[in-house]
């Protein structure tokens, strides 16, 4: 569970300050060295309902709010229903919506 400021272990990792030595990179890890994969991923998750975060954490992270909202899953519990009751209308739904995306972009392109 991740609060709301970096352990200093941890942020050696989210810095990312890799250098190279016997032609690998490696990472400090307390006071030892150790091999750094490029392709590592650290995933940070967090109990706390609306976190405050200083600037530095969202400098070195990417932040992704997965709040669920009520209007949210209202609106998901409704798509789900009318898919499976209605199937057609669903899916002039998603063509409607689609095309009012469409014109939206060639307003914005035409501005």
């Amino acid at each position: 569970d991740f609060g709301e400021s970096i352990d200093p272990l941890i942020d050696q990792i989210v810095s990312k300050q890799a250098f190279v030595e016997d032609g690998e990179q490696r990472i400090h890890w307390g006071s030892r060295a150790v091999t750094f994969n490029e392709g590592f991923r650290f995933f940070l998750a967090t109990k706390l309902a609306n976190p405050h975060y200083m600037p530095e954490v969202f400098i070195k992270t990417l932040v992704i709010n997965f709040t669920v909202t009520f209007d949210g899953l209202e609106e998901q519990l409704l798509a789900d229903v009318v898919a499976n009751l209605e199937p057609e209308v669903e899916l002039q739904r998603d063509r409607l919506v689609q095309e009012i995306q469409r014109i939206q972009n060639e307003q914005y392109s035409l501005q």
